[in-house]
């Protein structure tokens, strides 16, 4: 299930500010002996974990309130959609006994996983959307690190935080710098991918919120990531045609920390299958051992004495065979 964009018509008007006064809630990271209660008389009948009921909100008040609001706000008004976010909230919150304000970095990336399919695999009873999940954790500024999650959907989950309207806006300044600055008409798609992560990582759809510090540590976090990489580069030298930041990204400018390294650690190979000499290491000629023993016989049959003997038969050529008869 993914989460749908969604359009909000005065998001060009009205000013930005975060969604939720997270100040109004209790956010006392230990559960009191009335909530332990009520997700242990839960966890009997794991397939009702989803579904709340007033008594269950009364009991709950502290930590279902906040939920409720982010859901009303993200407006996800479908109740099995709903359900499922409640549902895998109310599992994480009787195995960690605690608040999901004090979940550490690590809770929130075993919960949401590395990529949508290891999020469902950990679904006990029934597939969650892991954009809902994911958004409702952003909108109640949980402890969690998008470059740890690999593939996630990044617009939808931008639309819905901050409002189709104002990242399309944001977009439309983007792209018109950049045409500016002497692009080419450049990708809309890719552009609104790198603007949305940006968004996301800086917590606010406000151009004028992003600094060449947070430029700097997002082309740190998405080195791996290809278009990331260079739609952070193009969106600095956006930024500095605003006016937002003194001078784009330097391309060349990569650190130790930034260094583009693979995921995984492949093994060079030399063209004939041999394992890529380390450094310092002295390069040899390889050849396989059957390839070795097939020269080796060639060389010893007819043919190849054959060739020896016209070789060495074969007189060298001197200087004088060259020069005119009167000058011998």
């Amino acid at each position: 299930m993914t989460l749908p964009a969604l359009a909000r018509p005065d998001d060009r008007v009205t000013a930005w500010r975060w969604p939720l006064d997270l100040d109004a809630y209790d956010r006392d990271p230990a559960l009191t002996p009335n909530e332990r209660a009520a997700l242990a008389r839960r966890a009997r009948f794991p397939h009702r974990f989803g579904h709340w009921t007033p008594l269950f909100h009364q009991e709950l008040g502290r930590l279902a309130r906040p939920v409720t609001d982010a859901l009303d706000y993200l407006e996800i008004r479908h109740e099995r959609a709903r359900a499922r976010v409640q549902c895998r909230l109310a599992q994480a919150l009787y195995r960690e006994e605690s608040t999901y304000w004090a979940w550490p970095e690590g809770t929130w990336r075993s919960l949401l996983g590395t990529s949508r399919r290891s999020f469902n695999d950990r679904a006990s009873t029934d597939r969650v959307s892991r954009g809902a999940f994911l958004a409702v954790g952003l909108v109640l500024k949980c402890a969690i690190v998008l470059d740890c999650l690999g593939k996630y959907e990044r617009v939808p989950v931008a639309y819905r935080l901050f409002g189709h309207a104002r990242v399309e806006a944001a977009l439309d300044r983007v792209m018109q710098a950049l045409v500016d600055w002497g692009y080419a008409l450049p990708s809309r798609p890719s552009m609104r991918l790198t603007l949305c992560e940006t968004f996301l990582f800086v917590q606010s759809p406000r151009l004028d919120d992003l600094t060449l510090d947070h430029l700097t540590r997002l082309r740190v976090a998405t080195a791996r990531h290809t278009r990331l990489r260079g739609g952070v580069l193009r969106l600095s030298r956006a930024l500095a045609g605003l006016g937002v930041i003194p001078a784009p990204l330097n391309a060349w400018a990569y650190d130790e920390s930034a260094r583009l390294t693979p995921l995984t650690k492949r093994r060079r190979f030399c063209r004939h299958g041999a394992p890529w000499p380390t450094a310092g290491a002295r390069r040899r000629p390889w050849l396989p051992r059957r390839g070795r023993s097939t020269t080796r016989r060639c060389s010893r049959s007819a043919a190849g004495r054959r060739r020896r003997t016209a070789t060495a038969r074969t007189p060298p050529a001197g200087p004088a065979r060259w020069l005119p008869r009167a000058s011998r």
